[in-house]
């Protein structure tokens, strides 16, 4: 059988140290370290045969340093989700370039990338992620409130 995690993050080993306490909050812990080689280590101790590893790009000038490490890592276990991100006036432009590099998808994350999913300056993105064939993933976070805003009134 072939398991694969298909949502994980890891850093370039100097960033790791840094990046990971910077993306924790109250509600979300990193496991690990952030490294690759612990991400692996972990992978092996768990059955795990290939992860995803998702990227994220909290500002547009990160998107070249984050699709090289992402080439670097790619091989039969790591399966690199680069990041692009929403404010970057090239962002249809770098989907295409995921393509060209042989990369199977890229991640965009509103919570940190400050966007709605909705937003019509998204539709560019979206529609070069579908020229390109990739996948795409995005992680969304519900308002604690959501409930609240959503319920039907009782009466």
């Amino acid at each position: 059988m072939c398991i694969v995690d298909f949502h994980t993050h890891a850093f370039p080993d100097p960033i790791a140290e840094k990046a990971i306490p910077l993306l924790e909050d109250d509600c979300v812990k990193a496991r690990l370290d952030g490294k690759i080689s612990s991400l692996l280590t972990s992978m092996d101790a768990n059955g795990i045969r290939k992860a995803v590893v998702c990227s994220i790009a909290t500002k547009p000038e990160q998107f070249v340093p984050i699709f090289k490490w992402s080439r670097q890592i790619a091989s039969e276990r790591l399966v690199p989700f680069p990041s692009v991100h929403p404010d970057d006036p090239e962002a249809p432009a770098r989907v295409r370039q995921i393509r060209e590099a042989g990369l199977l998808g890229f991640k965009l994350h509103p919570y940190y990338q400050k966007f709605s999913v909705d937003e019509d300056r998204m539709l560019p993105i979206y529609e070069a992620a579908e020229a390109a064939g990739l996948i795409l993933a995005a992680s969304c976070r519900v308002r604690s409130d959501f409930s609240a805003r959503t319920a039907s009134p009782t009466r």
